[in-house]
Parts: structure tokens; sequence; C-alpha cells
């Protein structure tokens, strides 16, 4: 068995909600899809963003409860924050494993079989 991380990249999450999460609360799924969302339109890289920015960057009108949930979101280990800064956690793209689009999963798949023939 090979102890080979996959490496997830936000362009990897299938579009649209992140229902049914284990997260099980709708709120906190829109926000985790605002970071997935972010992340892929900024390089394809996991955002590491303060508060501000995060304000700055989304297109609705974002709510001070989202910034509840953000700070939740440490607290349960989703996301680490240094200072003002939040970054993802492993934690928290193990939480998207279930919305890995499914044609890579499928290839990565097929990959680990060949190199272990």
């Amino acid at each position: 068995m090979s102890s080979e991380k996959i490496i997830v990249k936000p362009s990897h999450i299938q579009d649209g909600g992140l229902w049914d999460s284990e997260w099980q609360n709708t709120e906190k799924e829109v926000i985790a899809r605002n970071i997935v969302f972010l992340s892929q339109e900024i390089d394809d890289v996991w955002l590491e963003f303060t508060w501000k920015e995060y304000e700055e960057m989304c297109t609705h009108c974002v709510s001070g409860s989202e910034k509840g949930v953000l700070d939740d979101f440490v607290e349960d280990g989703y996301l680490s924050r240094k200072g003002a800064v939040y970054k993802v956690t492993g934690k928290f793209i193990k939480a998207l494993f279930k919305f890995i689009k499914p044609e890579l999963l499928a290839i990565e798949s097929a990959r680990r079989k060949k190199t272990n023939l």
C-alpha cells in the first residue's frame, strides 16, 4: 500500500454546492464553497486571506455572521489563523474529498493500480 499523498487543488473540487457535507450546516457549506471558488479563481492554490480580503473578494454582500463561521472553522481545525490571516488546513481539504470531481478520482485510481503492479 502506498503512503503517497494526493495533492488536492481547488480546481479538483466539483462546481456547485457542498451540500450534505460533514458540516451539515448550510451557512458553513456556502462559506466553504466561497473559499474553494475564490481559491480556484486566484491561481488555483488554497488562499491565505484576511477577513477584509474575504469581504473584498466576494461578489455578494458579506454579512458579519460569515466572520463568525470563519472563526468557527478555526476553532474546529478546518482553518488556521495567524494574526489576521486565515489559512486552509488539511482537515478542510479532507472534508471536501467527497466533492472531488469523479473523473479525477478515476484517473488517480487507475494511476495507483498501474504503479502497484
